[in-house]
């Protein structure tokens, strides 16, 4: 082998390093219920105030819980029905490929109401919904009161925030959506 010969494959294991390094993955957010809900917000809604429409406290609209089936565990449980997240990240992510993976347990018969998605903004508007227990959400949940888990890939094209809810026109109970386990994947 010859130097020239000997450069060009030094260079191109440079590249290859450099190629695999860019391509890497990334975790920039996750969530495991086991404290409290600090990284995430509640909604804007209606509230007996002289200032009418005002940010409530994620507590309002969720609760952390016992899960239900897996000792030791907790997980989110959605415990007021709206449109445009029950509970919202506090951090917001900027445009670029990512995988969301979520363990999601609906405890009614059928659609119990659990959407996901991210929104531009704070709090979420502009939604994007990924999956939901309808046929019009891209992705269906099902409920089936047995967790199951979900990786969802996506292209955000802007800054956004994770979404997650017991949607309003869903014909599930109040209380029956539950969330654990979410992380969020940066490629």
């Amino acid at each position: 082998m010859n130097k020239k010969q000997l450069f060009a494959g030094l260079l191109l294991g440079s590249v290859l390093s450099f190629s695999t390094a860019t391509i890497a993955k990334e975790v920039v957010f996750s969530e495991d219920f086991s404290g409290d809900f600090s990284n995430w917000i509640g909604k804007e809604v209606e509230v007996d105030s002289p200032k009418g429409t005002q940010l409530q406290n994620v507590d309002v609209l969720s609760k952390i819980v016992d899960d239900p089936i897996r000792e030791g565990k907790k997980a989110a449980q959605s415990t007021v029905k709206v449109f445009g997240g029950d509970f919202i990240t506090q951090e917001s992510f900027i445009p670029g490929k990512y995988t969301l993976s979520f363990d999601y347990m609906g405890t009614c018969k059928r659609d119990c109401g659990a959407a996901v998605g991210y929104g531009e903004g704070f709090p979420g508007v502009k939604h994007h919904w990924l999956a939901g227990t309808t046929r019009a959400f891209p992705q269906g949940l099902r409920d089936n009161n047995g967790w199951k888990r979900y990786t969802l890939s996506f292209n955000a094209k802007y800054d956004f925030h994770l979404v997650f809810e017991q949607w309003t026109d869903s014909i599930g109970d109040e209380g029956t959506v539950f969330f654990a386990d979410i992380s969020l994947t940066k490629h």
